[in-house]
């Protein structure tokens, strides 16, 4: 009797698991489809805040997977007049290491440009990541990344939907799921984990849809 409750109980809640977290099957299936068959660029930044529209990137770094294959990577350094001590506690960047690895910044985004060309792009929480490359894209006199030219993708949405977990942060996910990776708030570190996360999703979409 007790196992028959039990077994109630878990369904009641997948039912309503699967209402709050509504299944974007078109969403799910381009991701699928673009991954497996196309460029995905995956990024990951480091900033001086969360103010998306004023802070600073300081570290961006980006790793392609091409035809579902691991491909290239990139990683540059910004310096900034900001204050870091309020985030320097989370990211490990100090002004002395951002003194002897940065470049300059337009010529780093430009680069990261480059490299994204008109591919899809993936990040974990892809809203936050976005919107502060677009402020400082736009901020060094360049174009934004338009979602026209390139389609966005959101590892924290994808999982959403895909998993019931207790937590969806990156490094919670990572160990929910057995993933290889550290969610160290190195921003290559973190694309590496999202790369490792993306192509799990791809195999769950896979599997839920049969496709081959």
């Amino acid at each position: 009797m007790k196992n028959l409750i039990n077994s109630f109980l878990y369904y009641i809640n997948r039912i309503k698991w699967l209402f709050n977290n509504k299944i974007n099957k078109k969403y799910l299936l381009s991701f699928y489809q673009i991954i497996s068959n196309g460029r995905i660029v995956v990024f990951d930044t480091e900033t001086t805040g969360l103010d998306t529209s004023n802070d600073d990137i300081i570290q961006i770094a980006a790793v392609e997977i091409v035809n579902g294959v691991v491909g290239e990577s990139i990683e540059y350094y910004f310096a900034t007049n900001k204050e870091l001590s309020p985030t320097q506690k989370i990211h490990n960047i100090s002004n002395e290491a951002l003194d002897e690895k940065s470049i300059d910044k337009s010529e780093g985004l430009k680069s990261f440009i480059q490299f994204l060309s008109n591919d899809s792009l993936l990040a974990h929480n892809i809203k936050f990541d976005y919107a502060i490359l677009n402020s400082n894209l736009l901020r060094e006199g360049m174009s934004s990344v338009n979602m026209k030219k390139n389609n966005l993708f959101c590892t924290l949405d994808l999982s959403r939907q895909l998993y019931r977990l207790p937590s969806y942060k990156l490094g919670d996910i990572l160990k929910s799921l057995n993933i290889r990776g550290v969610n160290s708030h190195d921003a290559l570190d973190d694309t590496k984990a999202t790369v490792n996360l993306a192509i799990k999703l791809s195999e769950s979409i896979q599997n839920q849809f049969n496709l081959k």
